[in-house]
């Protein structure tokens, strides 16, 4: 691929997604990893097949790989959010831009009401980041929330939480 880079779906290379014309990703403090990918292909006999393959699907996962010395680095993996249309007049020159987030937005998707009795506050991070499939690092802390004197109790998204 001219870029350089290997973009995955669902962590399967597919030959259509080496039709990249241009990649951005952007990190912002405090926010999730945004991407954008540009597809470019030339539609013929009225057939624009990045439209017709589920590697682009809403929800479906995309991995940017870059070369970074004898190996590959990620730079955001997450799932897809929303998809453009440019068409071309002709079919040549046509694009299709995808856009999506890194996995934390996952996180940040469902509202919860839950109690956490008798933990730290590492103990519930961690805790949550395992049932989203995280691998975790999490510092140990000392404040234990007893459920006889000060449970911890979240009324947020599992992300939302974790950040507070």
């Amino acid at each position: 691929m001219g870029l350089g880079i290997v973009i995955l779906s669902n962590g399967v290379p597919n030959s259509l997604l080496e039709k990249v014309a241009r990649v951005e990703v952007r990190e912002r403090l405090g926010e999730t990893t945004q991407y954008s990918i540009v597809f470019e292909e030339d539609v013929c006999e009225n057939d624009f097949q990045l439209l017709r393959t589920s590697a682009l699907d809403p929800n479906a996962e995309l991995s940017v790989l870059v070369p970074v010395g004898n190996g590959m680095d990620c730079l955001v993996k997450g799932p897809v959010s929303s998809q453009q249309i440019r068409l071309q007049h002709g079919g040549a020159g046509s694009q299709l831009e995808v856009r999506g987030n890194d996995s934390t937005i996952k996180m940040d998707r469902e509202f919860k009401s839950e109690v956490w009795p008798n933990v730290t506050d590492g103990e519930a991070v961690t805790r949550i980041l395992l049932q989203n499939a995280y691998l975790t690092d999490v510092a140990t802390t000392n404040g234990r929330h007893l459920e006889t004197e000060h449970s911890l109790v979240q009324r947020s998204t599992d992300l939302q939480f974790i950040k507070r």
